[in-house]
């Protein structure tokens, strides 16, 4: 509560750059073993935007859950990008 007090009150005089946008993506149950190359070439063909797994324990899976970028276009394209991957991915392991 105190610190809380403490950044609210500097928080108004600091100043700001950029604002960073972000956006997750949940990879539910896809490994990260299943995806991980194509993360990489996702993060190739999209310079302009962070793409950030993360290891979810104890089950051990990542999620590429966090993509973040300063410019919108490249992150929408990006997300749809992964988006695709994963649906793709989840199709692939589908019971059939």
């Amino acid at each position: 509560m105190i610190m809380q007090c403490m950044l609210d009150a500097i928080a108004p005089t600091l100043a700001t750059g950029e604002h960073v946008l972000v956006e997750a993506i949940e990879a539910d149950s896809v490994p990260e073993g299943r995806y991980a190359k194509q993360l990489a070439a996702l993060a190739e063909a999209y310079p302009q935007v962070s793409m950030v797994p993360i290891r979810i324990f104890p089950v051990g899976r990542a999620q590429p859950d966090r993509l973040r970028s300063r410019e919108a276009a490249p992150l929408a394209a990006a997300k749809e990008a992964v988006l695709g991957m994963v649906a793709q991915l989840r199709s692939d392991s589908a019971p059939g």
